[in-house]
């Protein structure tokens, strides 16, 4: 999770510098408000979908291991 958590920031400091650049009045509002910056505060929308998407994720790998070792091994793998 720390990893997305660090992807994310990279991402964010990109998406800063571009809308920074824009001459657009709606960007520039959007930065002036702070929005961009309230996303990822602790138990913020951020976090949430880090969550869901690490857990989502756990659970396809650990549906698509199983599956392998039940069609793979004799009795599941138990020795």
């Amino acid at each position: 999770m720390q990893i997305i958590r660090e992807l994310f920031q990279e991402e964010k400091r990109f998406l800063l510098e571009t809308l920074t650049a824009s001459k657009r009045k709606g960007t520039r509002d959007l930065i002036k408000k702070g929005k961009l910056h309230e996303i990822d505060r602790p138990g913020g929308p951020l976090e949430k979908a880090i969550r869901y998407f690490y857990n989502k994720n756990l659970a396809d790998y650990n549906d698509r291991f199983n599956t392998w070792r039940m069609a793979n091994f004799p009795k599941g793998g138990i020795l």
